[in-house]
């Protein structure tokens, strides 16, 4: 991305938020849209009944004001336009004005969010000038103050990562969700801006708190890209903030390069914005994971991001990180990662070809955590080509008790079958097997039985799935009743914008341009199982029932790109397809 680019996406966001006289928030996850007066001189009431008490509402506001501040100021900083600069000053001092800039008793996402948008503005732009700078100033002492009670009570607790390791589970998983971590990482940086006494308690209390994220995260607690990214964008500035020789324990982390590496695997190939929606992850409206991995190269080498800072596209990223991406050194273009076996990843195994538009991925669940963000998805599979998902998950959960909320977490939300009437309830996937297979082939194997309930009658379930050199995939689920014959139901979900038709027994999805037939060795598909389901935001679905005559089921399913639907032979539990044959087991 050329510096060019960048300048003049900042400009048009810029000129665009000039000519608007209120800020337009949409809070996609209870389907409204709120335009707030702005500037305005207090956090103003969200003007709804909200549905979760005690959540922080104000977030989707933070998120728009942070985007809207940082647009104008970096623009207005890196054109050197007068216009731009009066106006950010003029809103900076609004909102650093407010009476508080936050609602809860303790640190939230809200909190973190204007205290990270008016600190990062006074360290990046000299032209704010010192009456700016000491409205932000008696900012962060208004939010210290206001969180004096918490400040007393708590501070004096988990000052290492030990600390927090050693709270029972779920107390430690709580104590590190991203709620919690971001508002107290917020309350540090404004702490140490100002020489607060409590600064150093403060950044004790942070740093433990990532650090022990992170050793969580080898253990498979995650909150998925979108939620990981966004903590690990904070710590980013967090550390920004901080000489080098205290930045180097979380920096040397291992799992900083486990979060960074999410962005990658999951991927689509030919548009690496677009990650895979397993869990609550929407690539347009959380992209925060770039922004971790922009400002973060700045702080230490990492040829794997800038490779793929270079192929992201400017209209989805956030305004600061395009601003960290103009400090990065020119480089010669950096290899592309290596695309054989499998990425094994916290919560998704990933096997693919490649990361360009020909390329095809395959994404499948694999969630081991308690973190909400998570869902019952193990197994699960997206199938990505042409920068597009063409077999795809809802993404995300609609926070709203009603038909959307199931559609994003009911039994049809996820393409693991629905066993005897049930879905999955654990999260308890176990990755038997994931890697080359041989003749380029690429396989993995994951075991499902602990993630259904007792009441599926579920003895054993395994899902194997395959990519072939050609692109094709094979799914073949492997399932074994507690002494009944399982019912196996499939719900199979393309992109909203994607067209359907279905024969010869065959369905195929059209979008990007691209073809992806669906068969079956054990169903007969035809139009009339193709559906819009209560609440879905355009997804149309696939809905299939196996008949099974024993107690153990083996369905395959085969999806190929392509004019015509791939001719398959099945032998017991041999699968040939694209010259390749298929070994299933492990079920007799």
């Amino acid at each position: 991305m050329r510096q060019a680019e960048i300048q003049q996406a900042l400009r048009r966001r810029a000129d665009r938020y000039l000519g608007e006289a209120r800020l337009v928030v949409d809070y996609y996850r209870i389907r409204r849209r709120v335009a707030f007066p702005w500037p305005i001189d207090a956090l103003p009431d969200v003007g709804f009944p909200v549905p979760i008490e005690g959540y922080p509402w104000h977030i989707w506001l933070a998120w728009a004001a942070e985007e809207r501040l940082d647009s104008i100021g970096w623009a207005g900083h890196l054109l050197a336009d007068e216009r731009l600069l009066d106006r950010a000053r003029q809103e900076l001092t609004a909102v650093a004005r407010w009476p508080t800039h936050s609602t809860g008793a303790g640190p939230d996402l809200v909190l973190g969010h204007f205290l990270r948008t008016l600190i990062g503005a006074g360290r990046s732009w000299e032209w704010l000038g010192a009456d700016v700078r000491g409205e932000i100033t008696a900012a962060c002492h208004r939010a210290l103050d206001h969180k004096r009670a918490w400040l007393d009570e708590n501070l004096p607790k988990l000052q290492d990562a030990e600390q927090v390791m050693a709270l029972p589970s779920p107390l430690r998983e709580r104590a590190t969700q991203n709620i919690p971590l971001i508002g107290t990482i917020g309350l540090a940086m404004a702490a140490g801006a100002v020489g607060h006494g409590s600064a150093a308690a403060l950044r004790g209390r942070a740093d433990a708190l990532v650090r022990a994220r992170f050793d969580l995260l080898e253990h498979g607690v995650t909150e998925a890209v979108a939620y990981d990214g966004y903590v690990l964008d904070f710590v980013a500035d967090w550390l920004a903030t901080r000489p080098a020789e205290q930045r180097e324990p979380i920096l040397n982390h291992p799992s900083l390069d486990r979060v960074l590496r999410m962005s990658i695997d999951l991927a689509a190939p030919g548009d690496v914005v677009r990650v895979a929606e397993l869990g609550d992850v929407e690539p347009r409206e959380m992209p925060f994971h770039i922004s971790a991995q922009a400002k973060l190269a700045r702080m230490r080498e990492s040829p794997l991001s800038l490779w793929y800072l270079g192929r992201c596209r400017a209209d989805w990223l956030r305004s600061d990180a395009l601003a960290a991406l103009l400090e990065l050194p020119d480089a010669p273009a950096a290899a592309a990662p290596t695309a054989t076996g499998a990425a094994v990843g916290p919560y998704a195994v990933t096997l693919r070809t490649g990361w360009d538009a020909g390329d095809v991925a395959v994404v499948i669940g694999a969630p081991r955590s308690l973190m909400g963000h998570i869902h019952f998805d193990a197994g699960s599979i997206l199938i990505g080509h042409r920068g597009a998902w063409l077999i795809a998950d809802p993404g995300y959960q609609q926070y709203l008790a009603k038909r959307e909320r199931e559609f994003t977490l009911g039994p049809r939300a996820h393409n693991a079958p629905v066993i005897n009437g049930h879905a999955q309830t654990a999260k308890a996937a176990e990755v038997i097997e994931a890697g080359d297979a041989g003749a380029g082939v690429r396989r993995a194997v994951l075991d499902l039985a602990r993630c259904y309930p007792s009441e599926a009658k579920v003895a054993r379930a395994r899902r194997l799935v395959w990519l072939l050199p050609t692109g094709t995939v094979v799914v073949c689920d492997e399932i074994e009743g507690d002494g009944v014959a399982p019912r196996l139901e499939y719900a199979w979900h393309a992109p909203p914008e994607a067209g359907w038709w279905a024969d010869g027994g065959k369905a195929v999805v059209y979008h990007a341009g691209a073809e992806l037939w669906i068969a079956s060795s054990a169903a007969t598909i035809t139009r009339a199982q193709i559906d819009r389901l209560s609440g879905s935001r355009g997804h149309l679905t696939l809905l299939a029932e196996v008949p099974v005559r024993d107690v153990w089921a083996r369905c395959w399913w085969i999806f190929n790109l392509g004019t015509q639907p791939a001719p398959f032979e099945l032998d017991g539990a041999v699968l040939k397809v694209d010259g390749v044959e298929l070994q299933a087991g492990g079920m007799s």
